[in-house]
């Protein structure tokens, strides 16, 4: 009892009534401040202080969850980006060489053209020049031109004939090395085109794989893209939530950043094909639908509150209570394992509740985006506190027997709008994705 005096006196020394006066010309005023109110007001100051510092800390811890979670979303974007970049800078380079190979080939067409012209220039030329071989030969042969010579006319004109035979001759042997000359450039010709025929095949044939190879992998990463989104849609549309809206939702939530997703132009220099471009783009349209499904998934409660092996033993609906005997609606369902095994946070959110609470026993409750909560009820041991940021799969308490319970086991909610929902839709929804 006399602590309690000892007490009283404290407060009576350091709380004890105040008076303030207040004098003006006419008259004067005075406020007496008793010991309570001083104390509440007091109070009043220290809590509304306290209540400042954990508001500030929660905001800013909040603020930078979602800038870290936003760079690792941008950041896994910006690999697909690089790598198709990658792809178009490669493509770029063996659409340069085909384009080289296209000019060598229209070149070494010209010069076959100039070399068959000159060919069939000198080709005819020679055949003149073989006719007048031939006629040539038929003057010199002429048995009758020779017969009717006159002796007379052979020795007045010895240096005349002499004079013609060397000319002929002289044309003979010219013939003949212009022929051999002619020859000789029509295999060089015929060599050089054999092998500007090879070159060129050689190209087309690296061109030809190059392309097929481009294909390959846009192939691969449009299938690849298909069948990661495809399981995503419909894990959604199982839990009956609209896709589209979805989709808005949370492109809505991480815009702070920027604007829409710009085209990217894949497809450099020269080329006119914008179907690789058009492909590319969806590709990178698909990703970015792809990485907003991730983001829904991660802030929807769809994975298994247990990674231990456990035994089902109580559905969400209307049951038998098992203390009265009387059917009353179960909000959630009850899992059973051993005492002491980890519970785990189902989505990305924020502790509202994380003390016992009646016939709950220990609760927590974790606040979710779009609506959602979860309750996790009869815990032997709370591991959160309330306003703390928890990931999907963070451990937060153990499992156990307090409030309203005959056993061991965890009593799981989900809740959106503060509707129960059947919390094993949403578990088989998500059974064949995660």
């Amino acid at each position: 009892m006399s602590k309690f005096v000892k007490l009283g006196e404290w407060f009576a020394n350091r709380f004890n009534t105040k008076r303030i006066f207040i004098k003006s010309n006419s008259k004067t005023i005075y406020l007496t401040i008793k010991p309570y109110q001083q104390i509440a007001g007091f109070v009043f100051i220290l809590i509304l202080g306290i209540w400042t510092i954990i508001s500030t800390s929660y905001i800013a811890v909040d603020t930078t969850y979602s800038k870290d979670k936003l760079i690792d979303s941008l950041n896994g974007e910006q690999k697909y980006k690089d790598r198709l970049n990658a792809l178009a800078l490669e493509r770029d380079a063996h659409e340069k060489i085909a384009i080289i190979a296209q000019q060598r080939f229209h070149t070494a067409i010209k010069e076959i053209s100039k070399n068959q012209t000159s060919f069939l220039n000198s080709k005819t030329h020679n055949k003149e020049l073989n006719f007048a071989i031939k006629e040539l030969q038929k003057i010199v042969n002429n048995a009758e031109f020779r017969n009717n010579l006159d002796q007379k006319s052979l020795k007045l004109n010895d240096k005349k004939i002499y004079s013609n035979s060397v000319g002929i001759a002289d044309t003979i042997n010219f013939l003949s090395v212009a022929l051999e000359k002619n020859g000789k450039q029509r295999e060089l010709i015929a060599e050089e085109n054999n092998d500007l025929k090879k070159t060129i095949a050689e190209l087309k044939h690296k061109a030809l794989i190059s392309t097929e190879r481009a294909e390959r992998i846009f192939s691969r990463l449009e299938e690849a893209v298909s069948v990661s989104i495809s399981p995503l849609e419909k894990m959604f549309e199982d839990i009956g939530i609209s896709t589209d809206k979805l989709l808005q939702d949370v492109r809505r939530g991480y815009s702070g950043t920027g604007g829409p997703l710009m085209p990217l132009l894949i497809s450099k220099g020269h080329s006119s094909d914008n179907r690789v471009n058009s492909r590319a783009n969806e590709i990178l349209s698909n990703l970015d639908t792809l990485n907003l499904y991730r983001l829904a998934a991660f802030q929807t409660p769809l994975s298994h509150p247990l990674n231990v092996n456990h035994r089902f033993t109580s559905s969400f609906g209307i049951r038998k209570d098992p203390k009265t005997g009387r059917k009353q609606m179960h909000h959630g369902i009850d899992l059973a394992a051993y005492s002491g095994s980890k519970i785990h946070s189902t989505a990305d959110g924020t502790v509202t509740k994380a003390w016992p609470s009646g016939a709950y026993g220990k609760l927590i409750e974790v606040r979710h985006a779009m609506g959602y909560t979860t309750r996790y009820a009869h815990l032997k041991r709370i591991r959160v506190k309330k306003g703390q940021r928890v990931a999907r799969g963070d451990v937060i308490g153990d499992m156990g027997n307090t409030g309203r319970s005959t056993g061991t086991h965890l009593h799981y909610e989900i809740r959106r709008y503060g509707i129960a929902i059947n919390p094993m839709k949403y578990i088989k929804a998500a059974r064949n994705v995660f």
